[in-house]
């Protein structure tokens, strides 16, 4: 069964909320969501966490593989602070390097799928 992430992951983004899903009988957080959890087979609790982190990783690209987006864009991973064992593909306004606070910044939405948007806290 897929996650609808839609639902549960970005629409709340684009209100500017950052919720995240959980094991609700070991509180372990999971990056990408499955049925269940790979720790005890339980189903996700989705958990409305701070919308801050910090960029794990960061590179700009220069090469069009969305139509959408304006070349060149940053992407990377973010770790968020509510749940450092995880990592968020985003998308990124701005420039910051590894290590940089950001803060959720909505949603880009594009014919192949969205995006969280990152920027500098």
């Amino acid at each position: 069964m897929m996650v609808d992430l839609d639902a549960r992951h970005f629409s709340p983004a684009a209100r500017g909320e950052l919720w995240l899903p959980r094991c609700p009988r070991c509180h372990r957080w999971w990056w990408y969501p499955t049925e269940f959890g790979p720790c005890c087979a339980s189903g996700y609790e989705w958990v409305e966490v701070p919308a801050s982190g910090h960029v794990f990783t960061t590179t700009e690209v220069h090469r069009r593989f969305v139509d959408d987006f304006e070349i060149p864009y940053r992407v990377g991973l973010v770790i968020p602070d509510a749940a450092p064992e995880i990592r968020l593909v985003v998308r990124f306004r701005g420039r910051p390097q590894v290590g940089t606070p950001v803060r959720l910044d909505g949603v880009a939405t594009t014919g192949a799928g969205s995006a969280l948007v990152f920027a500098p806290a």
